[in-house]
């Protein structure tokens, strides 16, 4: 997705339960957000919700990526459910 020029991206996780057979490390499967400051991973359960905001950044329109990657070892996690909204500064 593109931002316009300053604006926020909130996103708030409803639900997350991604199978990863270590918690510190993201590996196999994993929710991947990637905007102009770089990529994260998060993996495993959460338990309440997460609410983390993005920019607003100065100059000119912005990209944010959000992918899903899975290893299809057959163990399963019930996903991700994740609410996105945008607030112009």
């Amino acid at each position: 997705m593109e931002l316009p020029k300053d604006t926020a991206l909130y996103i708030e996780w409803i639900d997350m339960d991604i199978h990863t057979p270590k918690v510190d490390k993201c590996k196999g499967d994993y929710l991947r957000i990637k905007g102009p400051d770089g990529a994260k991973f998060y993996c495993g359960e959460l338990n309440g919700s997460k609410l983390i905001k993005m920019g607003p950044w100065g100059k000119g329109p912005k990209k944010i990526e959000i992918s899903f990657r899975s290893d299809n070892d057959g163990k399963r996690g019930r996903g991700v459910k994740l609410h996105l909204y945008t607030k112009s500064m």
